[in-house]
C-alpha cells in the first residue's frame, strides 16, 4: 500500500510539509491510496490478524466505522467481506449493541467490537467499531462497500467516532482532517489523500473558514449565494451539508427545478434528474464565506444519456422527499473542486478552491441579479408556501429568459413546480408591455 505516516514535530512556516501552528508536536496520519468506488471514496484498511483490506466509504455524513459482521444473513452482505473472529483472531465482540440510521432512510443495527486497524503502513490504532448483523444503507449496496469510515462533526458526542477515539487514545493532537480528492479524469495529480490530525499548508494556504451551525451535529453551514455565469440566482436562507459519503450535488426538488432553469437547453428527465446539454458552458458558483467557489464542467456534468449524442446527466440532483427548508447536500460533485479542512474542535470547515491556487473570487452581492451587459436573468421558481427561492424583478422590458424545457409532473407535491416556464414567460412579457401600450394610449 501507499500509505504514509509522518511524525510532525515543531515544522516552521518554510517547510514544505508544515502543519497548522500548535504549541507542541503533532502527529499526521496521511493516507493517500484512497480507492475511488465507481462515485465515492473509500479507504482501504486492515482489521486485526487480517490482512485483506476493507473498502471503507469515507463519509462526513455520519460518525462511526462500520463493516459487515460475519453473523449478517441479510442480503446488502452478499458477497462482501465480512469481519468476524474467523478472519481476525484477536477481534472482541462485546456485549453493547448499536442502532444506527443513515441517509433518508438507511438503518444498520449489531455489536460493537474492538480490534487493532490498520490505517496506514505502520501504523495501527485501536478502535472499537459497529458489526452490523443487519444493515440496509443505500450507499454500502450501491458502490459495492465493505463499510463505512464515519467521521462527522458531533465527534464529542460519540464515544465511538474515529476522530474521538484517535485524539483520546494520543494517535492524534488535533481534532482536525483535510480531504483532496481528485477525479480520475485529473490525470496530472489524481491521487485523492485524507489526513488526520492536520493539513498540509502548502496546498491549504488560503482558506475560507466558515463556522458549523450551533447546535448541528453535522458538517452543515451557511450558504450565501448561487451564480450561474456570475449572476447571483434568487436564492436565499440556505444551508448546506458537506458530504463526501454523497456522490453528488443534491438539493430539495424546487431549488433543483429553478438552478437548472438557468442552464441553456436543460431538460427534467425524472423526478430527481435533469438532462443538460454535454457542451453546456455556464460555470455554476458558490458563494461560501466571503467566497465564491466555481464548479469545474467535468464535476457537474455527467455521462451521456442513451440514445442522445447532445445531451449528459446532470450530477446536480433532486430530491423530492425533502422538505424545503432541508440544506443542500455538497458531495463528492463539489469536493473534486475544493481542499477541505475540517475543524471538529473548534467546529468550523475551512475551504480552498484547486484552481490552480488562484486568490478565491471575492463574493459578490447576494441580491445581484444582473448578467455583465446589464440584462436581467430571470429564472422561473415553483410555487411553494414555505419556498427560499425568489426570482428577479425585471428592471425593464429587456428580457434574457434562461430556456429549459421541462416533463410534466406532480402539481400537488409540495415544493414542486406548479407553472411551466412558458406560462411565467408569456405572463413577465405582458406585465412588461401592457403598462407602455396603456402610456402610449393615453
Amino acid at each position: 500500500m501507499k500509505f504514509a505516516v509522518l511524525l510532525v514535530a515543531c515544522l516552521t512556516a518554510t517547510e514544505s510539509f508544515a502543519m497548522r501552528s500548535v504549541k507542541r508536536a503533532d502527529t499526521l496520519i496521511f493516507i493517500s491510496d484512497l480507492v475511488l468506488l465507481d462515485k465515492v471514496y473509500a479507504i482501504p484498511v486492515t482489521v486485526g490478524t487480517d490482512t485483506t483490506p476493507l473498502n471503507l466509504i469515507l463519509d462526513t455524513g455520519s460518525y462511526h466505522m462500520l463493516a459487515y459482521s460475519a453473523s449478517c444473513t441479510d442480503a446488502p452482505c452478499a458477497g462482501r467481506r465480512l469481519v468476524g473472529t474467523m478472519n481476525s483472531s484477536s477481534l472482541d465482540v462485546t456485549t453493547t449493541t448499536f442502532d444506527w440510521s443513515y441517509g433518508d432512510s438507511g438503518v444498520a443495527s449489531g455489536y460493537i467490537a474492538e480490534d487493532d486497524v490498520i490505517l496506514a503502513t505502520n501504523h495501527t490504532a485501536q478502535l472499537q467499531f459497529g458489526l452490523a448483523d443487519h444493515i440496509n444503507v443505500t450507499q454500502l449496496t450501491a458502490y459495492g462497500a465493505d463499510g463505512l469510515l464515519g467521521i462527522g462533526s458531533g465527534y464529542t458526542q460519540e464515544q465511538f467516532s474515529l476522530i474521538y477515539q484517535l485524539q483520546s487514545a494520543g494517535e492524534i493532537s488535533q481534532s482536525i482532517f483535510a480531504l483532496d480528492l481528485r477525479p480520475l479524469s485529473d490525470t496530472a495529480t489524481n491521487i485523492s489523500t485524507v489526513s488526520f490530525g492536520g493539513y498540509d499548508q502548502s496546498l491549504y494556504d488560503s482558506i475560507e473558514w466558515s463556522d458549523v451551525l450551533s447546535g448541528i451535529t453535522h458538517w452543515e453551514i451557511k450558504l450565501a449565494a448561487v451564480y450561474i455565469d456570475d449572476v447571483a440566482v434568487g436564492f436565499s436562507d440556505l444551508t448546506v451539508l458537506i458530504d463526501s459519503g454523497s456522490p453528488y450535488i443534491t438539493l430539495p426538488y424546487s431549488d433543483s427545478y429553478v438552478l437548472h432553469s438557468g442552464i441553456s437547453g436543460a431538460t427534467q428527465i425524472s423526478d430527481t434528474e435533469f438532462a443538460i446539454p454535454c457542451d453546456s458552458s455556464e460555470t455554476i458558483g458558490l458563494g461560501i464565506g466571503n467566497s465564491q467557489f466555481s464548479l469545474s464542467k467535468e464535476s457537474w456534468v455527467g455521462d451521456r444519456i442513451s440514445g442522445s449524442n447532445t445531451m449528459c446527466v446532470s450530477l446536480i440532483k433532486s430530491n423530492t422527499n425533502w422538505t424545503q427548508s432541508a440544506p443542500w447536500v455538497l458531495g463528492v460533485t463539489f469536493l473534486q473542486n475544493v481542499y477541505a479542512v475540517f475543524d471538529a474542535g473548534d467546529r468550523r470547515i475551512g475551504l480552498q478552491s484547486k484552481s490552480d491556487k488562484l486568490p478565491l473570487t471575492p463574493l459578490k452581492s447576494a441580491d445581484t441579479s444582473t448578467t455583465a451587459s446589464g440584462q436581467t436573468l430571470l429564472l422561473a421558481a415553483p410555487s411553494s408556501t414555505e419556498s427560499k427561492t425568489q426570482t428577479s424583478t425585471p428592471s425593464s422590458t429587456a428580457l434574457t429568459m434562461a430556456t429549459i424545457t421541462l416533463t410534466s409532473h406532480n402539481k400537488s407535491a409540495a415544493g414542486r413546480a406548479s407553472s411551466s416556464l412558458s406560462f411565467v414567460t408569456l405572463w413577465v412579457a405582458a406585465a412588461a408591455i401592457v403598462p407602455l401600450l396603456i402610456h402610449a394610449y393615453l
